[in-house]
């Protein structure tokens, strides 16, 4: 039987190559039919949900672990099944999606430095420097969604698309760190 640590690695670098490859997609492949872009949405969101739950579940009493965590994999869950009812939805809802991820992931960043902090890990104030970057990633992405027009979308899917790899980089460099707990 794995380790509940060892688990969590796994489907922290699951979820990280998701963000990257979402990623690499909305930075070279801007303008990807919506159809195709919102089913690879869609598919991204209910893995890494699903992967953010387990996560949640498998390392209730080991320090890093957060609600946030498990918040965040029920509304990605959440946002995915909005977005197969609604198929007419266009780029900018389902990029502001994706701010909210974003978001939702340097919050549990944050909370994670907290913890290493407290912890003794010197390794906290990379945590709290990244999050902090996503978390103006993040807020910069909704003022872009909201604020530009319509025709300037694609710099906001290549902006996304370079948040997503900063991001799924971060992810999984956090998973490479967790240690094992004995």
């Amino acid at each position: 039987m794995r380790a509940p640590t060892t688990t969590v690695r796994v489907f922290m670098i699951i979820g990280a190559v998701i963000a990257v490859a979402m990623g690499v997609l909305a930075l070279f492949r801007p303008i990807v039919a919506d159809d195709t872009l919102a089913i690879l949405m869609e598919v991204g969101f209910i893995v890494y949900g699903v992967v953010c739950v387990v996560q949640y579940f498998s390392s209730l009493h080991q320090p890093g672990n957060s609600v946030a965590t498990l918040i965040l994999g029920l509304v990605l869950i959440a946002i995915a099944v909005i977005m197969l009812a609604r198929e007419d939805w266009a780029l900018e809802t389902m990029m502001s999606f994706v701010s909210l991820f974003v978001i939702m992931s340097a919050m549990m960043g944050f909370d994670t430095a907290m913890d290493l902090n407290q912890a003794g890990d010197p390794t906290w104030v990379f945590d709290l420097i990244m999050s902090i970057i996503l978390f103006l990633a993040g807020a910069m992405m909704v003022v872009n969604i909201f604020y530009r027009p319509v025709e300037e979308l694609v710099n906001t899917a290549v902006f996304v698309g370079i948040v997503l790899i900063v991001d799924g980089i971060y992810e999984f460099i956090a998973a490479l760190r967790l240690k094992d707990q004995s």
